[in-house]
């Protein structure tokens, strides 16, 4: 049925962010912040491995009050080990969410590395300044505290700050 109209155009979809390459600066972003959930997760299986071991050292490194029961704090470390394992998991998740939308270009995700960046720094900061973990904690810690310091680095550049920049909008309503 010709109804003698022009055809319209094909209809595309707007192209999606993820389909092209990775930009360059958004390549070492991503190789930072899942080198840092690497190191948690092999640090992870070295301390359920040597779970036993570990909360012997803390053990022989903590104040423990008189009258302590020595068994039921012994309990509390390993449960530690445990929250840690399920900790890592969650944590697991989190970054495959925040690269996904960071690869979209979702600003909300640009902010969380931001601040996965800072927190994780002074949350280690605060570990290094215990006495509750082994020398190979420690260094695993530092190598961390590295990485994170990088990613930090990396994602306050003018180049990711611009491309995760707000949007400006119109004050004025239609004419501005």
């Amino acid at each position: 049925m010709d109804t003698g109209l022009p055809k319209a155009p094909p209809v595309s979809a707007a192209a999606d962010p993820a389909d092209g390459p990775v930009p360059p600066e958004l390549r070492t972003v991503f190789a930072l912040l899942f080198t840092n959930l690497g190191l948690s997760v092999v640090l992870t299986v070295l301390v359920f491995v040597l779970r036993d071991s570990l909360v012997d050292y803390q053990l022989a490194h903590a104040v423990v009050p008189p009258g302590t029961d020595v068994e039921r704090f012994r309990s509390v470390l390993h449960q530690q080990v445990w929250f840690r394992v399920a900790g890592v998991f969650l944590v697991s998740a989190m970054y495959l969410r925040v690269g996904y939308r960071l690869r979209r270009g979702h600003r909300a995700a640009y902010r969380r590395v931001v601040w996965i960046s800072i927190g994780g720094l002074l949350g280690l900061l605060s570990l290094l300044l215990s006495d509750s973990y082994p020398w190979w904690m420690r260094a695993e810690q530092v190598v961390q505290g590295v990485v994170l310091a990088a990613l930090l680095w990396f994602v306050t550049r003018p180049a990711m700050r611009a491309r995760f920049a707000k949007e400006k909008k119109l004050k004025g309503g239609f004419l501005g």
